[in-house]
């Protein structure tokens, strides 16, 4: 293949008729599904004597069909798996969509298609971009730097002055952790239990130069200075209540005497993460400001040497949902404002091991190389943003009565317009199932 047949991906070269299509497997299951869509036909009746091929030399997959007496034709790439070529391609053209099904000789997620040596060689970013974000590496990662500055990731806006020392977060369970080890009795192993809970108070507390990492954001120290009494006030509040993460805030760890306030790029004014502060009396709770991973970079322009570029909002609020699915063994979770309490977002995980790829279809023979298919989470929605008080009431007293999990964040808007673009990748017999909305989000 000479170089100039590498061309642009297919998501890069729109197709004029606005064909869409969505690759989808299933995770230990050697079956792969292709939907393609366009609003403005209806296959059944409209795509006459359809026929599918595969261009295996060009990792390509071709439908053609006869429309008002016309040959019609489109190309779709094929992502990097291993296709049983003896298995017949089973398709058929249905009101809003075409559905193909491929036989694959091992499932999408097998070691061995991930180290297989397709043509077009191997892309060892590509590779490592498919597999889950690894939440606890980033603190190794940032101390081997040296020193750290960090910028807002939409206009590159430099946040921080040189940060040299980082720690671990403390756990937001260090309360039950320590009753469940030494109980809760006050002369329990010496008072053990509540020995632990006064070191964690001081070890959470930001201090100057001293940068604190956590899954899904940074706690740097706020820039002023306390007071004895203000200190020991911030001790208190740290005893008494439960602070947690938040960029996602399960009920447990819900405190009513802390608010969080946004913090917004001081030059593009986009969210950057929050502080915590009294709700009575507005101090701040722990000198810290929290910027969230997915808003912020390690280096001005990003790219492969930004330590956050794996970093989305969709992909951090999936790994906080599947531990908080495996944690409390369950799989409906309504979303809440974190600063309003008020119901966002209603989400059923479907399927954690989903794996997709989405595009426009090609009107030419093009060859896309290493086109791939990432690790996703299909889960259905409905958005309660803009529902009525009564509506509200009746989700809250459902959600008690069946003790769904509910967890609050302040991005809750932001996920809501996630989830709804992403819906728009599956057409519409797809897109709805039992009443709510259907979608992926990146693992």
């Amino acid at each position: 293949m000479t170089p100039s047949e590498h061309l642009l991906p297919a998501t890069k070269n729109p197709n004029p008729r606005n064909w869409k299509f969505t690759w989808e497997s299933n995770s230990h299951v050697p079956i792969l599904k292709l939907y393609l869509f366009n609003p403005n036909t209806n296959p059944i009746s409209q795509c006459i004597d359809l026929k599918v091929s595969i261009l295996f030399h060009k990792s390509l997959l071709q439908l053609t069909w006869i429309d008002n007496n016309q040959s019609q034709s489109l190309w779709v790439p094929i992502p990097r798996v291993l296709i049983d070529a003896d298995s017949p391609i089973s398709f058929r053209a249905l009101d809003d969509h075409i559905e193909v099904k491929l036989v694959l000789v091992l499932p999408v997620d097998h070691p061995i298609v991930s180290n297989f040596d397709f043509e077009g060689g191997q892309d060892a970013a590509l590779d490592d971009d498919c597999q889950p974000l690894q939440l606890d590496s980033d603190l190794k990662k940032l101390a081997s730097c040296g020193e750290v500055h960090f910028f807002c990731r939409g206009c590159s806006t430099k946040l921080s002055s040189a940060v040299r020392n980082f720690k671990e977060m403390p756990s937001v369970n260090w309360r039950e952790a320590a009753d469940n080890w030494f109980g809760t009795c006050c002369c329990s192993f010496g008072g053990a239990s509540e020995k632990l809970v006064a070191q964690y108070a001081n070890s959470y507390t930001c201090t100057p130069g001293v940068c604190l990492v956590d899954p899904t954001s940074i706690v740097l120290y706020e820039d002023q200075t306390h007071s004895t009494s203000e200190l020991l006030t911030n001790k208190a509040s740290l005893l008494n209540g439960l602070l947690g993460n938040c960029f996602m805030v399960a009920s447990p760890y819900l405190s009513k005497d802390v608010k969080w306030s946004e913090i917004l790029c001081p030059h593009c004014s986009c969210l950057l993460g929050a502080y915590p502060h009294d709700n009575t009396d507005g101090l701040l709770n722990d000198y810290g400001v929290h910027l969230f991973k997915c808003f912020i970079s390690t280096c001005p322009v990003g790219g492969p040497t930004d330590l956050f570029r794996k970093y989305t909002l969709e992909r951090m609020f999936t790994s906080q949902l599947l531990e908080s699915a495996k944690d409390e063994l369950s799989f409906r979770t309504v979303v809440k404002n974190l600063q309003t309490r008020s119901p966002m977002l209603q989400i059923v995980l479907l399927n954690p091991n989903a794996w997709c790829s989405f595009g426009d279809c090609l009107d030419a023979m093009i060859p896309v190389p290493n086109f791939i298919m990432y690790p996703m989470v299909k889960v259905l929605f409905s958005n309660c943003s803009n529902s009525t008080d009564s509506e509200l009431r009746k989700l809250d007293e459902w959600v008690t009565k069946h003790q769904v999990g509910d967890v609050y964040m302040l991005t809750s808007k932001d996920l809501a317009e996630s989830l709804e673009i992403a819906n728009r990748m599956l057409p519409s017999s797809h897109a709805f199932l039992q009443g709510l909305s259907l979608s992926f989000l990146r693992r």
